[in-house]
């Protein structure tokens, strides 16, 4: 069959499952109408569905010719809508309540997205498939940005519904598909250009608050950021009472993770967690078992845990090690120092000078036993290692070794033109310099504790985002300033592809959905005015603002959010 004849059959099966022919419906308002009326439009049949009319619907769709294999994609577009329709209840700052049916039958009161896609359970199975997407959606985007999966779920709704009016007019699902993919990989580039560096302690806290509704933990994180410049080296801990409390001391971070996840102490946040550690720093060298065991033996005494970093870990070695980690001999972790031999020395180099120890290398201890071995030893109260990172607190080096070696670091950036090498020395100085915090969060509950700290990491996962790709105009502004610059950069070609008309009708919607959760109502057109010149309508004072002012987005989660809301529907249209 010729390409043009693929392509017209795509498009008659595509007509012929959303181009419904005339027949008695239940409109969105649940009022019928009478067949031989005009065709009402594929968000209505849509509509109807999420109200619990499938099989009425489903009925009139056969009888008007079409299979029941074809009304499966409207169905689970239904899950969709009726999905985002309680999501889009708790956006923002004035977010209200949503009443959701569970998979008991009973109705349950959510607060956010992720209460919806957990309990939100359709009849229907294939409902359930759509609500399940929905689902998928939020923890995608809870999971890389810890914020923004209410926004993401409008966004995928709106797209969907657009994709859908791509389809009805006769544009095949691959080709919108491949449209779209093409069209959000330029999204992100244009606002990746509109994005500002993160430069206040104000706007970092505002940015906090948006994502936590927490003031005092805001507060925290903002004056961690002003003071150290990095938010890399910052722990959360209980606090026996039920304050919260901010504790600055010596630190550093690198970000280089566990060895093997056995090493963890706590699965359930995915670190491992050793009290007065001791470090031991190899480069250069693979350590044979009996090579390392003189200094493992040093530790038994003391019963402190060791923290094992090098470029190689011997496999031997790496086994011996989790063997008592999980017997309960021997507290420890193993971290993998990788990169190019030049940068991960120097950063092996800083480690040691800001613990106090000693970078060991082939033959570096030859001669040396007993008491000796416990100079190449660096020392840290506390260290924390998840799979990307190793945070140490309470660090022993000699304060004037670490000013020294700053030093150097300086000068090496004075000595060199490549910004992209300076740039890495820099975040080297910072490291080293920054020093670590600790954040004690209490509650009057272990629920509210849990709780807070929960609202803590998503704070500082924010702000990180926040720090690394800088800020937006916030209260959906942002994506409606992306419209705008797609607009006056775009060719007429490329805003008239299929993805560029899907992404269009859906930048708008979060700041149209938050506008009618707050109860203020500035109309579409001053929202887009004021959005291309970078302003936003600040919901909490009721009036317009800037990044500037600190009403603000983290760009990374405003892109998260956009790419997975693609993804999202890309997903959908696979069905068809």
């Amino acid at each position: 069959m010729a390409a043009e004849d693929t392509a017209a059959a795509e498009a008659a099966r595509i007509n012929l499952k959303i181009d419904t022919s005339d027949f008695a419906s239940t409109n969105a308002l649940g009022q019928g109408t009478q067949i031989n009326q005009p065709k009402i439009s594929i968000e209505q049949i849509v509509y109807n569905v999420a109200l619990g009319q499938t099989t009425l619907v489903a009925g009139q769709l056969a009888a008007s010719g079409i299979d029941s294999v074809d009304v499966h994609p409207l169905v689970v577009a239904s899950g969709i809508v009726a999905a985002a329709k309680h999501v889009r209840r708790t956006l923002g700052p004035a977010a209200r309540t949503a009443r959701v049916r569970g998979v008991h039958g009973g109705d349950l009161e959510v607060f956010d997205a992720r209460g919806v896609a957990t309990v939100f359970h359709p009849e229907d199975a294939r409902e359930r498939l759509g609500a399940g997407i929905i689902q998928d959606l939020v923890q995608k985007v809870s999971t890389e940005a810890s914020d923004g999966s209410a926004t993401a779920v409008v966004l995928a709704h709106a797209m969907v519904l657009a994709s859908i009016r791509e389809l009805s007019a006769g544009t095949p699902a691959a080709q919108v598909a491949s449209s779209l993919q093409t069209a959000v990989v330029r999204a992100r580039e244009l606002l990746g250009q509109i994005a500002v560096p993160a430069q206040s302690e104000e706007q970092l806290r505002a940015v906090v608050f948006t994502a936590t509704k927490d003031a005092l933990i805001s507060d925290m994180i903002a004056h961690v950021w002003k003071r150290a410049g990095s938010l890399d080296a910052v722990l959360l801990e209980d606090n026996s009472g039920t304050d919260c409390s901010l504790e600055l001391s010596d630190g550093m971070s690198f970000p280089w993770g566990l060895s093997s996840g056995r090493f963890m102490t706590s699965e359930e946040r995915g670190q491992a967690i050793l009290d007065d550690a001791a470090l031991l720093i190899i480069d250069d060298w693979t350590p044979s078992l009996n090579e390392l065991l003189p200094y493992i033996e040093r530790l038994f005494p003391t019963k402190r845990p060791l923290l094992l970093i090098a470029d190689h870990i011997p496999d031997d070695v790496l086994s011996m090690l989790i063997v008592n980690v999980e017997r309960g001999n021997f507290p420890s972790a193993a971290v993998k120092a990788p990169g190019s031999e030049q940068e991960r020395r120097s950063r092996l180099q800083d480690i040691a000078i800001a613990t106090g120890g000693q970078v060991v290398t082939a033959g570096s201890d030859s001669g040396v036993y007993g008491e000796d071995l416990d100079r190449f030893f660096g020392r840290a109260r506390r260290a924390v290692v998840t799979a990307t990172s190793t945070v140490l607190i309470g660090t022993g080096g000699e304060g004037q070794q670490v000013t020294h070696r700053a030093q150097e670091i300086r000068s090496a950036m004075d000595r060199l033109s490549s910004e992209d090498d300076r740039a890495r020395l820099r975040e080297r100085l910072a490291r080293l310099e920054g020093g670590a915090a600790v954040l004690k969060i209490g509650g009057f509950t272990k629920r509210e504790t849990e709780h807070r700290i929960g609202q803590a990491e998503k704070g500082l996962a924010v702000s990180r985002a926040a720090a690394e790709r800088g800020l937006l105009p916030g209260g959906g502004a942002g994506l409606m300033q992306l419209s705008s610059v797609a607009e006056s950069s775009l060719n007429h070609g490329e805003l008239d592809s299929p993805g560029w008309r899907i992404l269009l009708a859906a930048l708008a919607d979060p700041a149209r959905q938050l506008c009618e959760n707050s109860g203020q109502a500035p109309s579409l057109e001053e929202l887009e005015i004021q959005a291309s010149v970078g302003q936003c309508f600040d919901l909490v004072a009721h009036r317009y603002g800037d990044v500037a002012a600190g009403v603000a987005d983290s760009a990374r989660v405003v892109e998260t959010a956009m790419s997975a809301a693609v993804d999202t529907t890309i997903r959908f249209l696979d069905l068809l």
